[in-house]
């Protein structure tokens, strides 16, 4: 019979101190397995995924045709003004600011052909 002031060993796998050791050392572990999975794809270029895509797309973008239809020799001078500063703006491929312009451009009366055109050019 056990005496009263010795501890009983209570069923399981493992001790409560081994158990929370084992937890510790696995928290540590994903820690540094996420640390080296960050820092591989952060010093590691662009994959070949992304740069066939980058090279598609370059290809594609070169085959658009613009279509003006006079938009730069057209009659209004504000028209042709805020015209100007859109295509730019196209050809800088700063796109946001160039669909602002051209939206402006399309608030202008213009003539069928020119917004036509316009909404193109904004489409593209």
């Amino acid at each position: 019979m056990p005496k009263s002031n010795e501890r009983q060993k209570k069923p399981g796998l493992l001790s409560r101190e081994t158990g929370l050791y084992l937890a510790i050392v696995g928290g540590v572990l994903i820690g540094l397995v996420a640390i080296y999975l960050v820092w591989s794809n952060l010093s590691s270029g662009p994959s070949e995924k992304t740069v066939k895509i980058i090279k598609k797309s370059e290809r594609i973008s070169t085959g658009v045709i613009e279509y003006l239809d006079g938009l730069p020799q057209t009659e209004s001078a504000r028209l042709r003004g805020f015209f100007e500063k859109a295509y730019s703006r196209y050809q800088m491929g700063e796109y946001a600011e160039a669909i602002d312009h051209f939206n402006l451009c399309l608030q202008l009366r213009t003539q069928d052909d020119e917004r036509a055109a316009l909404l193109i050019l904004n489409g593209n």
